[in-house]
């Protein structure tokens, strides 16, 4: 998958976009309270995003932008990228890939795995730190 944004003229860009020009959504995946989704992908961005300071972004409907993974400026090629997200309730679950400003960023093996609630194990009780 390739993102990309620019100006509609270059001569009268404007220095700071203050709207992503694209943002794309992946299909929502319903999850079970417990459940575990772990998202794994590969990003590059061949030039540094222009005109914001947020570049390009992946980010997920359980921890939003603020647990989002930022590139600001351009990768050595491929770079992996790893998120693992655990449902605190019932509901949906999906990324955004996000351009915040005008460049490139492409997506690549994009996998989404979600494993089952793990059972409850051995609690620790009784003790003391020294």
């Amino acid at each position: 998958m390739m993102l990309f944004a620019s100006p509609l003229d270059r001569d009268t860009a404007p220095e700071i976009v203050s709207e992503p020009p694209i943002r794309v959504t992946s299909p929502i995946q319903q999850l079970q309270r417990g459940e575990i989704a772990y998202v794994t992908g590969r990003v590059r961005l061949p030039s540094t995003v222009v005109g914001n300071v947020n570049g390009a972004m992946v980010f997920d409907s359980i921890s939003g932008v603020a647990g989002a993974i930022r590139w600001r400026k351009q990768t050595n090629g491929w770079v992996q990228f790893d998120l693992l997200r655990e449902a605190r309730a019932d509901g949906p679950f999906y990324l955004t890939f996000l351009l915040s400003g005008f460049g490139r960023l492409q997506v690549a093996d994009l996998e989404v795995v979600v494993y089952p609630p793990m059972a409850a194990g051995p609690t620790l009780t009784g003790f003391t730190v020294p």
